[in-house]
């Protein structure tokens, strides 16, 4: 892995790129491992990984340019939220959201503000899974 991401060759460099952010998105979105590391093992933990979910998006909004079809694919920032996401719709409609940016957890009173990656499925009634799920089993609410 080390010789891939210190090569100097551009399509190596954009490969690895890629890769590694869409390996660090897919490691952040498990709640069940804390330990986010890159491909040649530097590890994550506490730091900002936004920009490897901005990366993967800018790498698949190509796919949404094509007119005319059912379905698309969009990347929305989210300013009040201080984040971004990629969406996958259906005649418009919202069907699947990876997202990554603040919102509240663990009640409306007592709540704290965190700021994480999710997955949101609207007509399922999936909002910021799993990190609303894990919360609402900690604390015992249905």
């Amino acid at each position: 892995m080390d010789k891939w991401e210190e090569s100097t060759n551009i399509f190596a460099q954009t490969t690895y790129s890629i890769a590694n952010s869409f390996s660090i998105v897919f490691q952040s979105l498990n709640p069940f491992d804390n330990q986010v590391t890159t491909l040649s093992g530097e590890g994550l933990n506490g730091t900002d990984r936004s920009e490897y979910g901005a990366d993967v998006a800018t790498t698949l909004i190509p796919v949404s340019v094509a007119k005319g079809l059912r379905y698309g694919l969009n990347f929305r920032y989210y300013a009040n939220a201080k984040g971004a996401g990629l969406n996958i719709t259906k005649n418009s409609d919202r069907i699947l959201g990876i997202d990554w940016h603040k919102f509240k957890i663990g009640g409306r009173k007592t709540g704290k503000i965190i700021n994480r990656p999710h997955i949101d499925i609207p007509n399922k009634g999936v909002k910021h899974w799993p990190w609303h799920q894990i919360d609402k089993w900690k604390r015992g609410v249905d």
